[in-house]
């Protein structure tokens, strides 16, 4: 299986990597600094490049068997808009390549109609923390939503770098989950890269929490 990647040196993008890597699966990524990687293997590509330029892009997507946008700011919350930029270019890329594999973009909870799947004492508080994430993402799922291309969208509670336990618990709208505890990026990473295994035999849009609570 071919797997195209875009934030692979994210925390979650490089769990990811490692993971597909491990089963055999050729990834190539596309990164601004091919030295952050820090892993090589003869099934790793990466390709210098910018996430907003097509070029880069149809370079990283072409010939695949999925996407995965993995996308972010980093720790901080800011305002920013590359996780709808960056999703508009690989969806304009796909459709004038002709091309349709499976695009699975890492969300946050909190976004769309996930919303109502919060604690209502929690609602306000995250609105105001992460608005720009939730506003950056709302406007990259609804990319998706007229893509008319293959999608499932992961929206994991906050993410912690602790060792996965492979006990997410996933969600669909408009069940109500707990977004109290933390879940671990490589258990996220993993989910990630079951629904590419699977392809289609998931819910296209799923909450993703710890399996102890909720």
């Amino acid at each position: 299986m071919k797997i195209a990647i875009l934030g692979a040196t994210g925390r979650t993008g490089v769990n990811f990597v490692k993971q597909a890597l491990g089963q055999g699966y050729s990834v190539t990524a596309l990164v601004r600094s091919p030295e952050k990687m820090g892993m090589s293997d003869p099934n790793l590509t990466v390709i210098k490049g910018d996430v907003l330029n097509s070029d880069d892009v149809a370079q990283t997507v072409s010939k695949q068997d999925a996407v995965f946008i993995a996308l972010g700011t980093g720790e901080a919350p800011i305002k920013s808009t590359i996780r709808t930029d960056a999703t508009q270019v690989v969806v304009d890329v796909l459709k004038s390549i002709g091309e349709k594999p499976l695009v699975v973009v890492l969300s946050s909870l909190g976004v769309g109609d996930s919303q109502k799947q919060l604690p209502f004492y929690l609602r306000p508080i995250l609105n105001f923390m992460y608005r720009h994430v939730f506003a950056d993402h709302g406007t990259q799922e609804a990319v998706m939503h007229a893509s008319g291309l293959p999608w499932t969208i992961l929206r994991p509670t906050s993410l912690n770098d602790k060792v996965g336990q492979g006990t997410l618990k996933a969600t669909e709208a408009p069940h109500s989950v707990s977004a109290l505890a933390s879940i671990a990026r490589e258990d996220v990473a993993a989910f990630a890269l079951k629904v590419i295994e699977k392809r289609g035999n998931f819910p296209r849009t799923v909450a993703l929490t710890a399996a102890a609570v909720g």
